[in-house]
């Protein structure tokens, strides 16, 4: 026994006599990158009528039980492209919607002010910079707001004396 005990006082001692090596090196790392910068391009928008303009569309294929919100916005940016196809615009300025349920489906109709582009020129201006600047700040506020908001929502403190 005395023996065994020995010869494992011996063999731990060898392991613990092993030599451990570790090395850790760090460098300063600049990688070569491609970056793209494009010129905006600023454009006029020529208001097409003076008037709002109307028009329906037939979804009669669409099973109201079954849609989606989704689904919803699908139909009224198709409702939306036809109607710019109607007016030979490029997009609708304010545009409104009214969907309802009819006989077969539904109806979409939107109403607005039918628009083109023209006039495009790229940003030389310095004024073509400030409002571009102005609209982009503007636009990371209102994610910043919105995904707030959402953050938010559901998350109503709960009355203890209702539970």
């Amino acid at each position: 026994m005395m023996f065994m005990a020995l010869l494992l006082l011996g063999v731990s001692q060898n392991v613990m006599a092993q030599k451990v090596e570790y090395r850790q090196s760090q460098s300063r790392m600049l990688e070569p990158v491609q970056e793209v910068f494009v010129k905006p391009l600023v454009v006029d928008l020529q208001v097409l009528s003076e008037t709002r303009q109307k028009a329906t569309w037939p979804f009669p294929d669409v099973k109201v039980t079954e849609m989606t919100v989704g689904d919803v916005e699908t139909m009224k940016a198709n409702a939306l492209y036809l109607t710019a196809q109607k007016y030979d615009a490029d997009v609708i300025v304010a545009a409104s919607f009214d969907i309802r349920t009819v006989k077969k489906g539904l109806e979409v109709t939107v109403i607005g002010f039918p628009a083109r582009y023209v006039n495009w020129k790229v940003a030389e201006k310095e004024e073509d910079y400030k409002w571009i600047k102005e609209v982009y700040d503007l636009r990371t506020i209102k994610t910043y707001e919105n995904n707030a908001v959402k953050a938010l929502q559901g998350n109503q403190a709960k009355n203890s004396d209702n539970n």
